[in-house]
């Protein structure tokens, strides 16, 4: 086994290592919706919340993703109602709205007589790919 010691790892040019080019989480945005506007409790590489409708926000990226679709996503939502009969979900709205710039996302409850989209107080968005 080997074992490798650094306290810095510097760029050819000498600046610091930019590592956009593996596949590790490049976007996470962790927010409550109950607000109204969306406040982050904490977020990588997100610029801005838009809110649009009810459960329906668009996360907007610092950093550009390389392509629209060629990234993945994942997303989770808390709440304090049974999540034994409840359940919770954020996807992608439609095809359409996965850009480059940006994700619009919806949050949906399902439970067995109904569904709907609905404000969580903590949603998180992760996705990764390359950027451009």
């Amino acid at each position: 086994m080997s074992t490798l010691k650094a306290d810095t790892i510097q760029s050819t040019g000498g600046g610091p290592v930019t590592l956009t080019k593996i596949g590790t989480m490049k976007h996470f945005a962790a927010y409550d919706l109950t607000s109204g506007s969306g406040v982050a409790y904490d977020s990588l590489n997100n610029s801005s919340f838009t809110d649009i409708d009810t459960g329906q926000q668009r996360l907007s990226y610092t950093n550009n993703f390389a392509t629209a679709k060629g990234r993945t996503h994942n997303s989770g939502i808390g709440n304090v109602n049974d999540l034994t009969i409840y359940s919770l979900g954020i996807n992608p709205v439609n095809e359409s709205d996965i850009l480059t710039s940006s994700i619009e996302v919806v949050s949906v409850y399902t439970n067995a007589s109904s569904n709907a989209p609905f404000d969580y107080k903590y949603n998180s968005v992760e996705s990764a790919g390359d950027l451009a």
